[in-house]
């Protein structure tokens, strides 16, 4: 009888602990999904940088040459 009430238990714990490697799969690849998220937003962020450095010149210097400076 004791061995029948372990190999429950027994079984019981495989199903948790399969049930655990799922989740745990499952937070694994939500992670890198969230990193490559991070990567592209914080290039964007660059790029809108550059860009804004780059208009932020751009236009200086028009204003520069039309108000004769």
């Amino acid at each position: 009888m004791a061995s029948g009430g372990q190999e429950i238990a027994s079984h019981e714990v495989l199903e948790r602990l399969t049930r655990i490697e799922v989740k745990l799969d499952a937070a694994i690849s939500r992670a890198d999904d969230h990193e490559s998220r991070l990567r592209r937003l914080e290039r964007a962020v660059w790029v809108a940088t550059g860009a804004a450095a780059i208009a932020g010149g751009a236009i200086g210097e028009v204003l520069r040459q039309a108000l004769g400076g």
